[in-house]
């Protein structure tokens, strides 16, 4: 079994809390801290106001983005995220669910 975790940009970036805490609720779930867990990084398209669910930043937002992908990489390369880990960063305007095409093709 794989564990799919989409991450956006979000205000709170480049804070990976509540990516923590998502991760740490694994252990409450028999089985799920031994999965491959893949981090989908969404994409995002420049703007002049942020619209966060539409994946649109400005361009202060999106250098606290890429803050949070570096703090991703960090964990991953520090051993502080499950071995088991793959980081999968989408560029531009992607967001997670094009990418879902991508992972059932993988199986």
């Amino acid at each position: 079994m794989s564990v799919v975790i989409t991450t956006s940009p979000i205000p709170s970036n480049p804070s990976t809390m509540m990516l923590e805490a998502v991760l740490a609720s694994f252990s409450r779930i028999k089985g799920l801290v031994g999965c491959q867990i893949i981090i989908v990084c969404d994409g995002f398209r420049n703007c002049a106001k942020s619209t966060w669910k539409a994946g649109q930043i400005t361009e202060e937002a999106a250098e606290r983005y890429a803050g949070y992908l570096q703090n991703l990489e960090q964990m991953l390369d520090s051993g502080k995220l499950p071995p088991t880990t793959e980081l999968v960063m989408l560029e531009g305007g992607a967001m997670g669910r094009p990418w879902q095409s991508k992972l059932d093709l993988r199986e």
